[in-house]
C-alpha cells in the first residue's frame, strides 16, 4: 500500500471495498442456498402436535429431502414430522406426522390408523374405547380404505362415493388454486328430482339447495350430515343426493393430476385437523422433516419464565 503522511491511496481503498463486498455477496448467497435446500427454521404456533411439537417451540427443519433435485433421489421418511404449506392458506405453516406415501392404502379402525401397504407401521392413539367416536358422525376414529393417488391417474369424479368425490374436488383445489371451484347438489325423492328443494330444521343449514354458502362447499362432514338429514326426513322414500363439483361455472367430469398425495395426521388425535377431514395433501407442499427443536418460549410469559430449558435441542423423532 502506498502511503504519504498517513494517507491511503484510493485506489486500495476501493479495492479494499470491492473485496469486501464480494465475500459479503458470497456469504449471503451461500445463506440464502442453506435456507432454500438444506436447512430453515420454524415457530410452532397450535399444540395439535403435542407432546412431540408445542407452540413456541422454534424448530430446524431438514429441506434436502423435499428440494430439488435431491428429491428426485431421496424418498421422504414415513412416520416423520414434517412441516408444509397449505395452497389455501400459502403464509402460514402446518406440522403433521407423514402416515403414508403416494400409492399406499390407507384405513383408521376404532382409533387406530393402519397403512395397510406397510402393514409394519402402526399408528395407536391414545384415545380410550368409551371416546370412540362412531363411523356415522365423524371420520376421526374411523375411515373407510382409502388409497393415496400418485401424480397421473386419472379420476372419473361421477363414479365417486361422496367421501372420495369432496377429497378429489380438495385436491383438485390445491393443483388450481386460482380457479373458481363449487359444489352444487341434485336431490331425487322416488326417481324424481326436487328442484326446488328447500332445507328445514336442518342444524348446519336452512334454505333452499342451490344457496348452500360456499363455506360448506368442500366441507365433507356438511355433505355426509346433509346425506344422512335427507334419508332420516324420508324413510318412506327412495332418497339420492347427487352432488358434484363445477369448474369456473362448468360441471367437471373427470381430471388427471398433476401431483402425488400423501396422508397427514396430527398427534393430537382428537383435536387434529388433519386428512381424516381435510384428504390428502400434496406431497409438494411439504417443506421439510423437523429435525430437532432450537429453543422454547411459553408464549405471553416474561423471558425468563418463558424459556422452556427442558426443550431446548431436544431432538424430535
Amino acid at each position: 500500500m502506498n502511503t504519504l503522511n498517513n494517507y491511503t491511496d484510493p485506489v486500495d481503498l476501493r479495492i479494499n471495498i470491492y473485496r469486501l463486498a464480494k465475500r459479503l455477496a458470497f456469504i449471503l448467497a451461500l445463506a440464502v442456498v442453506v435456507k432454500l435446500v438444506f436447512f430453515d427454521t420454524v415457530a410452532v404456533t397450535t399444540n395439535l402436535m403435542a407432546p412431540s411439537l408445542i407452540a413456541g417451540d422454534r424448530v430446524l427443519v431438514s429441506k434436502l429431502a423435499y428440494s430439488f433435485p435431491f428429491k428426485l433421489f431421496f424418498e421422504p421418511k414415513i412416520n416423520s414430522i414434517v412441516i408444509m404449506r397449505d395452497p389455501s392458506m400459502p403464509e402460514k405453516f402446518f406440522s403433521y406426522r407423514l402416515a403414508a406415501l403416494p400409492g399406499d392404502s390407507v384405513y383408521i379402525d376404532q382409533g387406530v390408523f393402519h397403512n395397510a401397504s406397510r402393514p409394519d407401521m402402526e399408528y395407536l392413539s391414545s384415545i380410550e374405547p368409551e371416546d370412540i367416536v362412531p363411523p356415522d358422525f365423524s371420520p376421526r376414529d374411523y375411515l373407510q380404505p382409502l388409497k393415496l393417488p400418485r401424480k397421473g391417474d386419472e379420476i372419473h369424479l361421477d363414479s365417486l362415493q361422496l367421501r372420495d368425490l369432496i377429497f378429489t374436488i380438495s385436491m383438485i383445489r390445491q393443483e388450481n388454486p386460482d380457479n373458481e371451484y363449487a359444489v352444487k347438489a341434485r336431490i331425487f325423492i322416488d326417481g324424481k328430482e326436487e328442484k326446488a328443494f328447500e332445507l328445514e330444521d336442518f342444524t348446519l343449514f336452512d334454505g333452499k339447495l342451490d344457496s348452500i354458502p360456499p363455506t360448506f362447499h368442500f366441507n365433507y362432514f356438511f355433505w355426509d350430515r346433509l346425506k344422512a338429514y335427507l334419508i332420516n326426513t324420508n324413510k318412506e322414500s327412495d332418497v339420492e343426493l347427487a352432488v358434484f363439483c363445477e369448474e369456473n361455472g362448468k360441471r367437471l367430469f373427470k381430471y388427471k393430476l398433476k401431483k402425488s398425495y400423501i396422508f397427514l395426521l396430527s398427534d393430537d388425535w382428537q383435536r387434529g385437523y388433519d386428512s381424516r377431514f381435510i384428504g390428502p395433501r400434496m406431497l409438494s407442499s411439504v417443506k421439510g422433516r423437523v429435525r430437532f427443536v432450537l429453543w422454547s418460549f411459553k408464549p405471553g410469559e416474561p423471558f425468563f419464565k418463558a424459556l422452556r430449558t427442558n426443550r431446548i435441542m431436544k431432538i424430535i423423532k
